[in-house]
């Protein structure tokens, strides 16, 4: 064979091969997609939305400030957003607080529970809020009697004398904020059965921070979780728990030794807010497409949930971080929960990754879409100014 018949053999067999990728990808990218949307649109439905509730009120998000234009990229194992997520989830109802003539009498008995008496009040019991307050500590107890939101914060900078160390377990602690959650009827089997994070804090100097050792541990930090029909519910940061407690045991005064009596000083931190989620639900709403969000949170328009820094200490709080590249390794459907009393616990898309800015180690990065339609949620107003 001359090579002027291996020429134009070649050129035969490129332009078959060229005509057959262009067909194929014709096939992939449009063909089968605009086929499977016919379908879809021309076959109803087997078991179509609900739509129990009606319109749903949007969802209140709070966001973490971050510096820069970060670029994002998909990192999943195969590199492609996932295949089989549901078309439609389940809505639930919280279960209504409801009126009680006891709230008042029930905030005193929690707070004597943590060890604060009526001489630690520094509120009225008229309103809708208590407050008491350790001499000792320095601690503020507030009981919110219509949502029954309860908070303690107490300055734990240069308390290591304060506690005790090594001398309580994880399972111990866990036990313990356990036994106060279900003291003061703020926990329930939705978060008994759920998971839960522990942090072991020591001081270093003035400052506590993270260790691994219980041998060292003088504070643990517990944060419970809970799932709804397998879901995560989670909140505005999804590494903090709506039930969040800090647990230490204080060193005991001389002429109280061998006394286990509960201290202000021994929930020194406290953020808990339960909303109680009824788990029965036959409503369910239809949620944009995986890709529709991929695209928002591509345009930035998504909710920076966290921003975790490689070595940062659980014990502070969140500082205003550069991200430059976002690496999204996960992606998934979870409900949204605030602190704040909701009607509706709605779905959201949960993408989580890594982010890189350079000159650092970078860290964890989370970032929320809301999933259902846009039809079915109120348009969130904004106020003049």
């Amino acid at each position: 064979m001359n090579l002027t018949k291996v020429s134009k053999n070649f050129k035969i067999g490129v332009f078959y091969l060229g005509g057959f990728i262009f067909f194929y990808y014709v096939l992939i990218l449009v063909l089968i997609p605009t086929g499977t949307a016919i379908i879809k649109a021309l076959i109803p439905e087997k078991n179509p939305p609900t739509l129990t509730y009606g319109i749903l009120p949007p969802l209140e998000f709070t966001t973490k400030t971050i510096t820069g234009t970060p670029k994002y990229e998909l990192n999943t194992q195969t590199g492609k957003l996932p295949t089989k997520l549901p078309t439609k989830m389940k809505v639930y109802k919280f279960k209504p607080l409801g009126f009680s003539y006891n709230a008042g009498k029930s905030a005193q008995e929690n707070a004597a529970y943590i060890g604060f008496s009526d001489a630690d009040l520094i509120t009225d019991l008229k309103g809708k809020t208590y407050k008491w307050r350790s001499l000792k500590t320095g601690g503020i107890l507030e009981i919110q009697i219509d949502t029954r939101a309860m908070s303690m914060n107490t300055t734990l900078l240069g308390k290591s004398s304060m506690y005790t160390t090594g001398e309580v377990t994880e399972k111990e602690a866990l036990k313990e904020v356990t036994n106060l959650l279900e003291r003061t009827t703020r926990i329930d089997d939705l978060y008994l059965a759920g998971k839960n994070t522990i942090y072991k804090g020591k001081y270093v100097g003035n400052k506590l921070v993270q260790t691994e050792d219980p041998k060292d541990t003088q504070i643990y930090k517990v944060d419970f979780f809970r799932s709804v029909d397998g879901y995560k519910v989670i909140g505005p940061d999804p590494k903090e728990g709506l039930l969040q407690v800090y647990f230490g045991k204080e060193v005991p005064l001389e002429n109280t030794y061998g006394k286990v009596d509960i201290t202000p000083g021994t929930f020194p931190i406290m953020n808990v807010n339960y909303n109680e989620i009824d788990p029965i639900s036959n409503a369910t709403y239809p949620v944009i497409t995986v890709s529709q969000a991929w695209e928002a949170i591509k345009g930035g328009k998504g909710i920076v949930a966290n921003v975790t820094p490689k070595g940062s200490n659980p014990f502070v709080g969140y500082e205003t971080t550069t991200v430059q590249n976002i690496l999204i390794n996960d992606v998934y459907f979870g409900y949204y929960e605030t602190p704040a009393a909701q009607k509706y616990l709605q779905p959201v898309y949960v993408f989580e990754g890594n982010y890189k800015t350079q000159g650092t180690q970078g860290g964890d990065i989370t970032i929320y879409f809301p999933a259902i339609t846009g039809e079915y949620v109120q348009s969130v107003t904004t106020p003049k100014e």
